[in-house]
């Protein structure tokens, strides 16, 4: 996986502030990494993807409403930035 094409789904979107849902078209053939972004760039939370998964629950409890970009990207090609928005 190479390309933003590899990321199905990130849902819901809006968010109403607990889950995250993030679904990849294949199973992630290399362990790769998800950080949330603010809309200044500013590192908010991050996890670890495991080899394998096709599906990942994010806790975005503590998130306030907002604008947020997810990055998740590896060491082999891997990046891909979406925007998501929580509202509660």
């Amino acid at each position: 996986m190479t390309s933003s094409d590899s990321l199905r789904l990130i849902y819901p979107n809006p968010d109403n502030g607990s889950t995250l849902n993030i679904s990849f078209v294949n199973p992630l053939q290399y362990n790769a990494n998800v950080v949330i972004l603010n809309m200044s760039g500013t590192f908010i939370l991050g996890a670890e993807l495991l080899a394998g998964i096709d599906t990942y629950q994010l806790n975005v409890s503590r998130l306030t409403n907002g604008f947020y970009y997810i990055k998740i990207f590896d060491n082999y090609g891997l990046n891909v930035i979406k925007q998501f928005i929580i509202q509660r």
